[in-house]
């Protein structure tokens, strides 16, 4: 068996200054590394390192397979999807190779390897000889199979971003391939959310802005109606999560958030696909 090829793709779209650091690390580790500008007001440009630019933002998801399409035409065997805000240890990739090899050993058909932690958020779980089935795993850190992601056809698009992960693996799993997770972390930026208390368990609230807010709701909705026939238990976990975060969201949002929570789960209703319109609907005001 030839070995692996691994080439990293980072999407970025107005990186900070630390995203530079970060890919200069990570390019020890990998064969390759490539970075796709999803529309930024002024061009990116890192020193050693491919850029291939989009004229206009059109979401994670279509730069992410821009991305795996350049890879793949390098060699790539392996795609490393990273984010701009996202390090990783050095030994990060080998972990994530053993991993899958292990796998293979055990039988499995590993097409996506990731971390079972980041930042403080644990998948549950137990390992056999270092390797832990999931069901889904952060795009960020995860290790695909080039074969695996185009027997399912990349990232969804028309998802843009959020979900586009759990999305991918999912349908990946409904083709024979496994989704797995190594005993390794990475730290990964959370924006300004914190941990808080809910129902007795601490649970992240991540205190996204609106426009964000609309896409994970109305995302959320699309891959559960997806899948959840097929994946059961992986959906109630799944809406569980869902409703926690949509209701912290509206408890600690302003109005814009809750304008586009419920946008969100309208048009997730309504299977309303691709990006939000510039211009969204308004909540009426009231009337003294």
């Amino acid at each position: 068996m030839n070995a692996p090829l691994v080439i990293a793709v980072c999407p970025v779209l107005e990186p900070p200054q630390t995203t530079a650091a970060g890919l200069r690390g990570l390019r020890e580790q990998v064969e390759g590394l490539v970075v796709v500008d999803d529309g930024s007001s002024v061009p990116v440009a890192y020193e050693g390192i491919d850029v291939v630019r989009l004229p206009e933002n059109r979401g994670i998801a279509a730069a992410l397979n821009q991305g795996v399409r350049a890879a793949v035409a390098a060699g790539a065997t392996h795609v490393l999807t990273v984010d701009q805000d996202s390090s990783f240890p050095d030994d990060y990739v080998q972990q994530l190779l053993a991993c899958e090899r292990s796998a293979q050993r055990q039988g499995l058909r590993p097409g996506a390897v990731g971390a079972v932690e980041f930042s403080g958020l644990h998948h549950s779980g137990h390992f056999s000889d270092g390797v832990m089935v999931v069901q889904e795993s952060i795009q960020s850190g995860t290790l695909f199979a080039a074969t695996a992601l185009a027997e399912v056809g990349g990232f969804d698009e028309r998802l843009v971003i959020d979900a586009v992960d759990t999305d991918v693996c999912l349908r990946l799993q409904c083709a024979g391939w496994d989704v797995c997770v190594a005993p390794v972390g990475f730290e990964h930026a959370l924006g300004d959310g914190h941990f808080v208390r809910f129902l007795g368990r601490r649970v992240w609230s991540s205190r996204h802005a609106p426009l964000r807010r609309y896409y994970i709701t109305r995302n959320g909705i699309v891959v559960l109606r997806r899948h959840a026939r097929r994946h059961p238990r992986w959906a109630l976990v799944y809406l569980r999560r869902l409703l926690v975060a949509t209701w912290l969201s509206v408890r600690e949002g302003g109005p814009e958030v809750r304008a586009a929570v419920r946008e969100g789960l309208a048009d997730g209703w309504r299977r309303r696909l691709g990006k939000r319109p510039a211009v969204t609907r308004r909540t009426p005001t009231r009337q003294p």
